[in-house]
């Protein structure tokens, strides 16, 4: 008896340690005690620079994928769509065949460059590239008009780099390993090739991509949608870049030049006319070979796709080169809704579909709800914002038409005339959108994808198959679970429309203002202060976040999380719990949701580049701003958790 007494009160008094220990810890880092068992035993597989619940699914997803592709090869009888993907896999594979043919696929286009004597003959070759889905410094596609989304219109914007605009510009030791790797790889391309002289081929492109790097706009000047929407007539647009032959371009991608266009970067157009005659013309032809070779590179030898690997080795993002079975599986994921049809009918769960029905109904109750009861809004804003959750479409799982995939015929002998078939398809099933109303039911991408989107112009959430299942939902788990899953997810992507950017669209999906003076000064107060507590934050020893880069998401983030909450303490599950206890449950499952472990050199490109937060602070930075959370885990000042209360950012 002694010996269980003793027993029962040495465990108490380490379960009362523990738990002390995990409450202080909680206080310092809510989302490293949180995580703390997840963090230490997940690694991250050589051929990958990142393990999270993303990565977990998409590894899921891929046996899933590699399973299916051996069901179909089992099949005697195929559809299309199936034969299409099995073919698509084994060009990719045949390694014989692509090493056979060599840069053969490409060669017409390379003796094309050879031949260019000056700026005319390049405006020529920039027609050829389009036509062959090459890069060129000038990006053409469609979109829907900002300021009227029943209409799509014709985009202009800038292109023609490898790099971010800074990594051409400073002179940190993050720009000069891009620099470095990126010339390694260039050097790589052009030996395959077989060209002589590659060194000074090397600095002619890097040459030209400066010259276009330095007069293309920053990522936070294109942030705002007011500026990169420019409705410009089309002769303007034409004579502003006369040394190009934009009416031929415009034609071998059969968009016609009696449409609407907007361009994206004036200033641009106008610096990209002078580089094609100011730039050497040499420079100008070493820099469209390296063009073409790298855009080629995936459907030419195993070696020039390998150089592209080898630069990721270089950079650090992997340890390991990937299989060439599992991109080749990629590739086949990659084939938008060719594949995606595949996947909902053989993995994904109908009888998930009632329960995230369900989920979304309450978010956009509780969206309804809040924004009624805002004392910070006034009554004409209120009405508005009330107009955007109201006709807010929704599209959850996949598409209810699929696309008619028929037309193409893969072969399993050509991985190159494969590419170019689909290309070409998705190219002119744009363009024939032009004469058409905007479908509001037209999905922007995938069901495979492991994600969720706003889209402004639409006034549409969509809540892609791939991210409905564990760790991000679950049909039969808890409410926490879910709503500090994937209702924090559905949650963050209805606050979009009232972030920087979302806030800017009607109900219609119009950029149009709907905002009081004093309604829209109030919000910009908001959005200082949490650019204020991202800029404090410490990604990297001595780098910190970009709030201004990643506002918009900072604020649909903290709306979500404040909807989700609120949603989750109406239900039965919460309603029965000790409040204390049902907070904790659901603090912790944000925690857990954005749980990652990532290579330093993932994590400052992430940085350098990413509009999204890092995972831990979409965690402790959003939740450091709820009250309720203090509440949860009796956070108090001087806890490095702690924000001071005139400091926190209430959205609702």
């Amino acid at each position: 008896m002694k010996k269980i007494i003793s027993l029962c009160c040495t465990t108490a008094l380490l379960t009362a340690s523990l738990f002390a220990s995990t409450t202080s810890a909680y206080r310092d880092n809510f989302y490293k005690a949180v995580n703390q068992e997840w963090l230490s035993s997940h690694t991250i597989k050589e051929d990958e620079g990142e393990v999270s619940n993303f990565s977990l699914v998409s590894d899921r997803i891929l046996e899933q994928s590699r399973q299916l592709i051996k069901k179909i090869r089992s099949q005697k009888e195929r559809t299309q769509d199936e034969q299409n993907l099995l073919n698509l896999y084994d060009s990719y594979l045949d390694m014989d065949q692509r090493n056979a043919l060599g840069i053969k696929p490409i060669e017409g286009i390379l003796k094309k460059i050879d031949q260019i004597k000056n700026s005319q003959d390049l405006a020529r070759l920039f027609v050829l590239f389009r036509d062959r889905s090459i890069p060129t410094p000038i990006h053409i596609g469609m979109t829907e008009d900002r300021k009227d989304a029943s209409r799509y219109i014709i985009s202009i914007g800038e292109g023609g780099t490898s790099l971010l605009k800074k990594h051409y510009e400073l002179k940190d030791e993050e720009a000069k390993k891009q620099m470095r790797t990126l010339k390694h790889l260039y050097h790589k391309l052009l030996t395959l090739a077989g060209y002589d002289n590659v060194d000074k081929r090397v600095e002619n492109t890097i040459a030209v991509e400066h010259a276009l790097a330095k007069v293309q706009w920053t990522q936070l000047q294109n942030r705002d949608p007011q500026n990169t929407y420019n409705i410009t007539p089309y002769n303007t647009i034409k004579k502003t870049v006369d040394n190009l032959d934009l009416d031929a371009m415009l034609k071998v991608q059969h968009i016609p030049t009696t449409g609407t266009f907007t361009v994206a970067q004036p200033s641009y157009l106008k610096a990209l006319n002078g580089l094609l005659t100011s730039i050497d013309i040499e420079q100008w032809k070493d820099y469209t070979r390296v063009i073409c070779l790298a855009s080629k590179a995936g459907e030419l030898t195993p070696a020039f796709e390998n150089a592209f690997m080898d630069r990721a080795l270089e950079l650090g993002v992997v340890a390991k080169i990937p299989s060439a079975e599992k991109r080749a599986i990629g590739l086949v994921q990659g084939m938008g809704m060719l594949f995606g049809k595949l996947y909902v009918k053989h993995f994904f769960d109908e009888q998930s579909k009632e329960k995230i029905n369900q989920i979304v109904q309450t978010i956009q109750a509780s969206y309804q709800e809040v924004i009624k009861n805002s004392k910070r809004l006034s009554p004409a804003t209120k009405e508005a914002a009330l107009q955007k959750i109201y006709h807010m479409l929704f599209n959850v799982a996949y598409p209810k038409r699929w696309i008619d995939y028929s037309k193409l015929k893969f072969r399993a002998d050509d991985l190159v005339g494969n590419s170019n078939q689909y290309e070409k398809f998705e190219l002119l099933r744009a363009v024939k959108k032009l004469d058409k109303k905007v479908d509001r039911e037209e999905w922007g991408m995938p069901p495979q994808v492991i994600n969720a989107f706003y889209d402004p112009s639409k006034n549409k959430f969509v809540l892609l198959a791939a991210i409905l299942q564990n760790p991000f939902f679950d049909a039969n788990g808890s409410e926490a679970v879910n709503y500090g899953g994937i209702g924090f997810i559905v949650g963050h992507e209805m606050g979009h429309c009232f972030d920087d950017q979302g806030s800017q669209f009607d109900y219609h999906g119009n950029m149009k203002n709907w905002w009081t003076p004093k309604d829209h000064a109030a919000f910009d107060v908001l959005k200082k202060k949490l650019i204020k507590q991202a800029d404090a934050y410490e990604v990297l020893p001595g780098k910190f976040a970009n709030g201004k880069l990643e506002i918009g998401e900072i604020i649909a983030d903290l709306s979500g999380a404040e909807i989700a909450l609120a949603t989750y303490m109406k239900t039965e599950e919460a309603q029965k719990m000790p409040r204390k206890e049902a907070l904790q449950a659901f603090f912790k499952q944000i925690a857990k949701t954005w749980r990652s472990k990532a290579l330093p050199q993932i994590e400052q490109m992430q940085l350098d580049s990413d509009p999204h937060p890092a995972n831990e602070y979409r965690s402790n930075g959003t939740i450091r701003n709820m009250d309720a959370f203090y509440e949860a885990f009796d956070i108090k000042k001087g806890d490095k958790m702690w924000l001071d209360p005139e400091e926190r950012v209430k959205v609702w």
